[in-house]
């Protein structure tokens, strides 16, 4: 997974930049989280997340019915929204 700092949120376009200074944006949604993200926390994804033609992301709880079943960390649909050095761990959701 690759850590992404939130650098700029406007609405919910994201500007995102990695270690080495790559610059991202993604238009992401967040359904049914208590927190929401902002600028300086971090969100870590799979590379194939982060390289896909579509700049268009939802997520949400893990356990919710929405999205596939995530059996693995491995799984590219799993994400990690560090917020206030908390952990949330989400899934993708599709449609």
């Amino acid at each position: 997974m690759t850590r992404l700092i939130i650098e700029n949120i406007e609405k919910n376009n994201y500007l995102l930049r990695d270690k080495d200074n790559n610059v991202y944006k993604f238009h992401i949604l967040f359904y049914d989280i208590e927190k929401k993200p902002k600028v300086g926390d971090s969100l870590f994804l799979h590379k194939k997340l982060i390289t896909s033609p579509n700049h268009s992301l939802n997520f949400g709880p893990l356990n919710s019915k929405y999205g596939k079943n995530i059996l693995s960390i491995e799984d590219p649909d799993f994400i990690i929204l560090t917020i206030d050095k908390d952990n949330l761990y989400l899934k993708r959701f599709y449609g």
